[in-house]
């Protein structure tokens, strides 16, 4: 692969890529356009996964002929320093508009933000390309081979850190929406109904789900929030120390803060006992 910055690898601009073998270019802008060829274009073809499959056939198949990559240059069209995406978006539409003219393009749009929508009929084509490539041999052993590449690595190493981010949001946005469609979520209950949790998530799972639950439930029903719990006024509990307490914010909480029994302290505020571990009720006199 070439490269011809002509002195404008870190200037906004338009771009264009030749292929001299077959032909065909590709016109794109860039604010950074070192930067758009090496860690875009030239990386997702070195990898096989660029996202215009026109342009990546071509590539691979230039390559299994020529057995080198030298066909592919990369020249500045225009140089547009300190401009802005709508005027890039203008220039780029221009200069697609004259190459088409004179030779293929691997475009699949008109250029610019605007018109980076594929029409029906061109995702049509692009569909119905990809499944007829993907069940002849080559197309076949191209997954395969994208299989065994990826097995056992994580995201970053396969498509990068920028990319593995895009990548993982992606497929979190995806399991979002299918999870939430009425279908999946009635499917998904009748499937775990009658189930224990070790039935559901395996036995490792199971207990970091009974442990978190046992944790939710503890902080649910306790304290103030518990169905049992209760105020109680208008009380004179004496400890052994001598201390008298008029109110109680929950038996369960005062008999654990003292180290008492919450039965043996309920009997005792309810007169079935008369005293416990050297605590009684009092009579204050008037």
């Amino acid at each position: 692969m070439l490269f011809f910055y002509q002195g404008f690898s870190k200037v906004p601009c338009v771009y264009e890529i030749i292929n001299t073998h077959s032909g065909r270019r590709y016109v794109g802008q860039a604010k950074e356009p070192k930067s758009r060829w090496i860690r875009g274009h030239k990386e997702s073809l070195l990898r096989n996964v660029h996202k215009n499959q026109y342009m990546q056939h071509d590539y691979n198949k230039c390559f299994a002929k020529l057995g080198h990559s030298d066909f592919l240059e990369f020249h500045i069209l225009e140089p547009l320093p300190d401009s802005l995406p709508e005027q890039r978006d203008e220039r780029e539409q221009y200069w697609i508009t004259e190459r088409v003219k004179i030779c293929e393009l691997y475009n699949l749009t008109s250029g610019g933000q605007a018109n980076n929508v594929l029409s029906n009929q061109t995702k049509q084509k692009i569909s119905e390309t990809k499944k007829k490539f993907y069940q002849t041999a080559k197309g076949k052993a191209l997954i395969e081979k994208l299989a065994a590449d990826r097995t056992g690595k994580t995201y970053e190493e396969q498509y990068g850190a920028e990319k593995a981010l895009e990548v993982k949001q992606k497929i979190r946005d995806n399991k979002l929406v299918e999870m939430n469609r009425p279908e999946v979520k009635e499917n998904l209950r009748q499937q775990l109904k009658g189930k224990t949790n070790v039935e559901r998530y395996g036995q490792t799972k199971a207990t970091e789900v009974k442990a978190k639950q046992s944790i939710a439930r503890k902080g649910k029903y306790t304290g103030a929030d518990s169905s049992r719990f209760k105020m109680i006024d208008g009380i004179c509990l004496q400890s052994p120390s001598g201390t008298v307490y008029t109110s109680i914010e929950g038996i369960k909480e005062f008999a654990e803060l003292h180290g008492l029994s919450r039965n043996h302290l309920s009997e005792l505020l309810s007169g079935k006992r008369k005293t416990h571990h050297g605590w009684q009720l009092v009579i204050v006199k008037g």
